[in-house]
C-alpha cells in the first residue's frame, strides 16, 4: 500500500479479492539433523506454495521451505528458501519433552534486500 492509500483515523478500506494458494508437498530424504533440542532422524520434505491474490491488479507469489519431520515429535526444523535456494529464514525446535508441545524459536529472519528475478 503506497501512503496515498493508507488508511487514517476514522476511515476504512476495503478491497475484492480471493486468494488461492496450492501447496505442494514431498519427501526427498530421510536424514539426521541437529537443531539445539538435540539430534534427531527426520524424514525431509520439500514444499513450494503458490500463491495467487485476485484482484483488482492479480499477483502471484512462490514461496520454498524444507522442513525436517520427526514421527512422534513433529517438525522440528523448516528453513525458508528463495527460488534459487538461498535461505531466507530458518525455525528450530529448541527443547522437547514427551507429553508437550515442542518449543521452537526463529534463529535467523528474512532479510529485507530485494527478491533478485528468478
Amino acid at each position: 500500500m503506497c501512503p496515498s492509500e493508507a488508511v487514517l483515523p476514522g476511515t476504512s478500506r476495503s478491497t475484492a479479492a480471493f486468494t488461492k494458494v496450492k501447496t505442494e508437498r514431498r519427501v526427498v530424504a530421510q536424514e539426521s539433523v541437529t537443531t539445539p533440542s538435540g539430534s534427531h532422524d527426520a524424514l525431509l520434505i520439500e514444499q513450494m506454495d503458490r500463491t495467487t491474490i485476485h484482484g483488482s491488479e492479480p499477483t502471484e507469489r512462490e514461496f520454498k521451505e524444507r522442513l525436517w519431520y520427526v514421527p512422534g515429535i513433529g517438525v522440528v526444523k523448516t528453513q525458508f528458501q528463495r527460488l534459487n535456494g538461498k535461505v531466507v529464514g530458518t525455525i528450530e525446535m529448541t527443547s522437547f519433552k514427551d507429553g508437550e508441545a515442542p518449543v521452537e524459536v526463529e534463529t535467523s529472519a528474512a532479510t529485507d534486500e530485494p527478491e533478485a528475478a528468478e
